[in-house]
């Protein structure tokens, strides 16, 4: 460690071994078979938690997980476990002592942990720390030791001193990093990605962190790498076989899936739901003369359009050839076709030409197009969702039969 290190006063090593990992020779083996079980990321990393905090586990006084997101732009808070005072500290460990909890109560009880409202706390108070990557080495004393983690891919601990746990109003004391490490395409080069960092500390016991208590906590880290580049993995092919290639919005199939349980989900509520269906107009003629990649552009670029205007819940699909379709719950018909106006008015003034900028050298022509839409709100007599698809349809019929480039809202006898 270099002298020049501002942090190398925290670190203090400690020959102190606990026989954590020995007390339970089939540990590793259980957390492993929990994790076999479910794809679930928040699922998985209540997994590695416990067996950080459970008594036959390592022991840990409280654990924390900061995950990278989409795009490694930050690092942030995922989920703890742990008390959040020194009386709730005492109150866990005197219940798990009489209830003799093992790891595998722990790990069942998962759906508990989700609706306690003392460990609902700690958590929010978690995620609510975002660390902007990369990490700034100069910044605050845990985000310096957040970015020696990262850099250097090994765990680190620092005995004796309080440091704050980032922007929260937690305090860690007695604690250690470790990185979340997984291979990345270049594994033959011996590269490795972060994916995140796991945080554990003795709060509220001032026990020492030891390097055997490190090198466990490193064992564990890479458990949870694995588990969580599984999930992701997963996720990935599920987010793949549920849209569509071409425009990145949900293909037909999945659509119709969420558009029935939206529909029931509103239905059940007593609230508004409506179903927009857009139709690009004279799409053969885009084709027809100036190719189908063209066609695709203009495809893509609407596609672009809509997801900017549709509020989070919303879905929407590529519902067929040159046609989309958009569900907004909670939106009556008002509503609904003050989104359909503002899309056709957008598309009308865009130009889909895939290299709109003025300045470049190899300017294409402007590439425009428009749009009819229609558009059906849910009504007493609307018994479901593929109803109410007909009725979109119809309107959009009326739409393309008044000259296209219109929006028709359907409206029943």
């Amino acid at each position: 460690m270099s002298p020049d290190d501002p942090h190398s006063d925290l670190i203090r090593p400690d020959a102190y071994r606990p026989e954590a990992l020995q007390r339970a020779p089939d540990f590793q083996l259980t957390l492993t078979r929990a994790l076999l079980e479910t794809l679930d990321p928040t699922r998985i990393l209540y997994v590695i938690l416990s067996g950080l905090t459970a008594g036959d586990g390592l022991g840990f006084n409280r654990a924390f997980v900061l995950l990278t997101d989409e795009g490694d732009r930050a690092l942030r808070g995922h989920l703890a476990i742990g008390p959040e005072t020194g009386g709730e500290a005492s109150r866990i460990w005197e219940t798990m002592e009489a209830e003799r909890f093992d790891l595998n109560r722990v790990m069942s009880r998962y759906d508990e942990f989700c609706a306690d409202p003392q460990a609902s706390r700690l958590v929010r108070l978690v995620e609510n720390l975002s660390i902007p990557l990369p990490v700034n080495p100069a910044g605050d004393t845990f985000g310096g030791l957040v970015h020696r983690v990262l850099t250097e891919k090994r765990p680190l601990m620092v005995n004796g001193i309080e440091v704050a746990f980032g922007p929260t109003p937690l305090s860690l004391k007695n604690f250690a990093l470790a990185p979340l490490l997984a291979h990345s395409q270049d594994q033959a080069m011996g590269q490795q990605r972060v994916l995140g960092v796991i945080v554990v500390d003795n709060r509220w016991t001032d026990q020492t962190i030891t390097e055997s208590a490190l090198n466990d906590l490193q064992s564990l880290a890479n458990l949870a790498a694995v588990g969580v580049e599984r999930a992701r993995l997963h996720e990935r092919i599920k987010r793949m076989a549920e849209q569509d290639g071409l425009t990145g919005l949900l293909n037909r199939r999945r659509f119709d899936e969420l558009a029935q349980s939206t529909f029931q989900d509103c239905r059940q509520h007593g609230e508004d739901l409506s179903i927009l269906l857009l139709d690009i107009d004279r799409f053969k003629d885009i084709n027809d003369h100036y190719g189908h990649l063209a066609g695709d552009d203009v495809l893509r670029g609407l596609s672009h359009l809509v997801t900017q205007r549709i509020r989070r819940g919303d879905l929407a699909a590529r519902y067929g050839g040159d046609e989309l379709a958009i569900i907004l719950p909670r939106a009556a018909g008002p509503q609904a076709h003050q989104v359909a106006q503002d899309l056709a008015r957008a598309t009308r003034a865009q130009n889909f030409a895939p290299n709109p900028d003025p300045t470049a050298s190899n300017q294409l022509p402007p590439l425009r197009a428009t749009v009819s839409i229609g558009v059906a709100t849910a009504h007493h007599t609307c018994p479901t969702h593929t109803q109410l698809l007909s009725e979109a349809d119809q309107a959009l019929y009326q739409a393309k039969n008044a000259g296209r480039d219109q929006v028709h809202l359907f409206r029943p006898t």
